[in-house]
Order: structure tokens, then sequence, then C-alpha cells
């Protein structure tokens, strides 16, 4: 059987293209998928005295991030996400509420940590870090986050 060097070459160049293409869809896809309320989860759970008890040093995120995000174009909205948060020692799946206001996200005073099988309730505004006042502003509920409008 004779193998014809030209479609041999289409083949792997095929390939090629497929794999290439199918890792930057799969890379854009998880972009899309996390936006400012992920982005302030993840600052947020990084820095968290908590969830490293719990999980050791929070290394990485999982893929997926689920649940409803809404952003109005008045500056509000909400977002109550789920995904998995990954620890050195072990993985656990946090749900976490936040709202916006005035283009800004903050958390809402709710969540959780689903570690082993067991639930946690998960204190964000908890940081442990050296210099933590940046991060307490930036975790604290927003219950705790009064906003002054000037007429």
């Amino acid at each position: 059987m004779r193998i014809h060097s030209q479609w041999l070459l289409l083949t792997l160049g095929s390939l090629l293209f497929l794999v290439v293409g199918s890792a930057y869809g799969v890379s854009r896809i998880e972009t899309a998928s996390r936006g400012p309320a992920f982005d302030q989860s993840a600052l947020c759970l990084r820095v968290n005295g908590q969830a490293r008890q719990l999980l050791g040093v929070v290394t990485g995120f999982g893929l997926a991030v689920s649940g409803p995000v809404v952003e109005n174009a008045d500056g509000t909205g909400r977002a109550n996400l789920t995904f998995d948060v990954i620890g050195q020692w072990r993985t656990g799946r946090a749900r976490v509420s936040w709202v916006e206001d005035d283009f800004i996200w903050h958390w809402k005073g709710t969540g959780s940590l689903n570690v082993d099988g067991k639930v946690y309730r998960l204190h964000l505004d908890r940081v442990s870090v050296v210099g933590p006042q940046r991060y307490s502003d930036l975790c604290a509920p927003a219950s705790l986050i009064t906003n002054f409008h000037l007429s």
C-alpha cells in the first residue's frame, strides 16, 4: 500500500489545526465564563484564612464557573457563583454571592465551601495576609460598605 506524502501532510496539518483550534476555543470559553465577580472571589479566597486552613494555600481554580450573573447598564447587578477551589492539600467547591453597586462588586456576605463532603460557612472578610487592610476592604460584605453619592 502506497501512502502519498501530500495526503499525509494534509492530514497532519488538519489534525494540528484541529488541536490548536480546540485549545484556543476552550481557553476563550474559560475566559468568558470568568468575569469581575469571579475575579473578586478568587482574590478573596486566596487571602482567606479559613480557606487556607481547610485547603492549604489556594493554588488555582477549576475550569468551569457556573451560576447566574446579571450586570445592568446602570452599574448594578448580582452574581451567584459556584466553582472549584484547588488548594495545596485538598480541593473544595465554593458558592459565593456578589452584588454590584455603582459598577463595583461587593461580597453579599453569604457563601459556603464544601470540602470532603462537609459544608463550611464561608467568611471572605477573614483575611490572613501581611498588611490585610487592602484586602479587608475588597472582601468586606456589602452591608459594611457605604457609598456616598454627591449630587
